[in-house]
């Protein structure tokens, strides 16, 4: 069933077996969470409405329409955290980029990948990740398991795409568009996720703790521009980027979820 208040992608879920319970839909299978993601990011590179809610719950997006299995507000914020901490460090994007070219397009049990991220975040994380990280595990939920399902999803649509050559490749649709352009945000599009991670109270960069904002790194809108991955992967991927590492500068990352205990 296609949730509720979510545009018709036209990509075939609906009615899918695939789509049963929790179990079943957020256990990745081989190939149709690639096919899925694919459809997904392909639309996503050509309907501009869209791509900035994506962009602003990546989570709840690809759980919706990859897995058919609508995330609660606290998992999708958790997740949420994970990605943007990740996508706002060039370091864990590079290593990314360099899974999803070793694995071409298989997508990793979760062990797999749990092992994997965690000798790249102790090579290349940062406190954004690592607090992240703390926040999922503060939580009576297992929500590492969504978090691992997101990167998953989306490492698996970028293995195995890669570009034979230095062309740009369009999206489709009659439409060109910059692989490295960044998806500016509209002045609502921040959601409630500033709003709930904020606690009721506006947020300085800094917010008030010893983690530097930035994190040491500078967000490029081509983040993934090298990667050579098709056009329509570069136009999501970097405007996800783009907007990740946004928050990061806001001080919006900054958040354990032990603020109340």
């Amino acid at each position: 069933m296609k949730p509720t208040n979510q545009p018709d992608l036209g990509i075939g879920l609906k009615g899918d077996p695939f789509l049963g319970t929790s179990a079943r839909a957020l256990t990745l299978t081989e190939g149709k969470t690639s096919r899925r993601a694919d459809a997904l990011f392909k639309t996503l590179s050509t309907d501009y409405l869209l791509r900035e809610q994506f962009v602003t719950d990546p989570a709840q997006i690809l759980s919706e329409y990859v897995f058919g299995e609508r995330l609660t507000e606290r998992a999708s914020d958790a997740a949420n955290q994970l990605v943007y901490s990740v996508m706002s460090n060039p370091r864990l994007r590079d290593w990314m980029t360099e899974y999803a070219r070793d694995l071409n397009g298989a997508t990793p049990t979760r062990h797999a990948f749990a092992l994997e991220f965690a000798r790249a975040v102790a090579a290349r994380g940062d406190e954004f990740v690592n607090l992240a990280l703390i926040r999922g595990a503060s939580e009576a939920h297992d929500d590492f398991v969504v978090q691992a399902d997101v990167f998953r999803a989306i490492i698996s649509v970028m293995g195995g795409r890669w570009e034979s050559s230095g062309t740009e490749m369009s999206p489709g649709g009659g439409t060109e568009m910059s692989p490295g352009g960044g998806t500016e945000m509209s002045p609502g599009a921040e959601r409630a996720f500033l709003r709930r991670e904020s606690s009721g109270t506006e947020m300085s960069p800094g917010g008030g703790t010893e983690m530097s904002p930035g994190g040491g790194t500078e967000m490029s809108p081509g983040a993934f521009r090298a990667a050579r991955l098709p056009g329509y992967l570069q136009v999501v991927l970097n405007a996800l980027a783009h907007y990740a590492g946004q928050l990061r500068t806001r001080g919006a990352l900054v958040f354990s979820g032990l603020e109340s205990r």
